[in-house]
């Protein structure tokens, strides 16, 4: 019975070691995409849309990001790869998913499932949310 104990303590201190792991990895690699790059600022990143309605949205999409990367929001360029680059999901399957939820929660446009497969960038989520975002509220 003691030996079953112990067992299943270290395989608990494993898993736990290796999950500590994964996510350092995860934040190391985040971190290598954006290293050397100076902050933008909401103004700095809405300039990067040419389109006035994206440029409204631009920084409220990329405030909703924050809680699922490991890396400020304010590095992050509009065409990086979420998931890629940026590593959204790496750590929790569930992190695309809630940041999009999190996106119609502050926008009030709902993202259908065949739109959000094929979003691979911020870009692509606010080219998608922000003309509907008139329509919604």
């Amino acid at each position: 019975m003691a030996n079953q104990v112990l067992v299943i303590i270290i395989v608990g201190v494993i898993s736990l070691i290796g999950l500590v792991a994964v996510r350092h990895s995860v934040r190391r690699k985040a971190s290598r995409t954006v290293a050397g790059r100076k902050p933008f600022n909401d103004d700095q990143f809405a300039a990067l849309f040419p389109v006035a309605a994206e440029a409204h949205v631009a920084s409220t999409i990329r405030s909703a990001l924050a809680p699922y990367v490991k890396v400020p929001v304010e590095v992050i360029h509009p065409d990086d790869l979420l998931v890629a680059d940026l590593c959204l999901g790496d750590a929790a399957i569930d992190e695309p998913e809630s940041f999009l939820e999190q996106v119609v929660r502050d926008t009030g446009v709902e993202i259908p499932p065949e739109v959000a497969i094929k979003a691979r960038t911020l870009r692509d989520i606010i080219q998608y949310v922000a003309p509907r975002v008139q329509r919604a509220n």
